[in-house]
């Protein structure tokens, strides 16, 4: 029995013991999958367990505290913790990070933030604690030079994205009203011209706001 194996298996005895014996395992370096190619730490190895369906709904949140408990860094790899949260749908491991201290304002190596990743996946309540916090919203990744918005967009108009959380509509909404810049281009979309509030909003119609 290892870190990967407990949390595999969301043995979170198993878990706090390995801990207890050793606490740099709640940094070590998890390898996984094919001839184990993959490598992350542990909190973002929860992440990934949560988004292929290993654990269950509420099992993923004593682990993470188990490993927070022990040291675990939650801003590890300029943040990947909470970028994994944010980009594999684990939005609950999301809180607790932020609660723990994790800083939302560092940047994935793509240049994006937890905001771009909570919005593209629609997960509208992350990326309304995520405001709270202050990330900065224009902030454009390196590869696509999209902000925070556009990925929301991308995400609402595309097939479901990997970590739906179905919030895409919501989450554009919450952008606009704290200021997100809005491209032109982006009210001839489909998914906005059939949307009468979500076209209102981003042509500057903020009569409707609601918190």
């Amino acid at each position: 029995m290892d870190v990967r194996d407990a949390i595999d298996q969301g043995n979170l005895g198993d878990l706090q013991a390995l801990l207890a014996e050793d606490a740099a395992r709640a940094n070590a370096v998890i390898l996984w999958g094919d001839a184990n190619k993959n490598a992350c730490h542990p909190l973002h190895y929860v992440c990934d367990k949560v988004f292929d369906g290993t654990l269950g709904t509420g099992a993923e949140i004593p682990l993470v505290h188990a490993l927070i408990d022990s040291g675990a860094d939650v801003n590890s790899h300029n943040g990947d913790p909470l970028v994994a949260a944010a980009s594999l749908g684990a939005v609950d491991v999301a809180f607790v990070l932020l609660d723990a201290g994790a800083r939302p304002e560092l940047l994935a190596p793509g240049g994006e933030t937890a905001l771009h990743w909570a919005a593209y996946i629609g997960a509208a309540t992350l990326v309304d604690r995520l405001l709270r916090h202050g990330v900065p919203i224009e902030i454009k990744d390196r590869q696509w030079n999209g902000t925070p918005l556009g990925w929301a967009l991308y995400g609402w108009s595309s097939a479901p994205v990997p970590g739906d959380r179905g919030g895409h509509r919501e989450a554009i909404l919450r952008l606009v009203r704290v200021g997100a810049i809005v491209n032109p281009e982006w009210l001839d979309m489909d998914q906005v011209r059939a949307d009468d509030e979500v076209l209102a909003a981003l042509r500057g119609d903020h009569s409707d706001r609601a918190g």
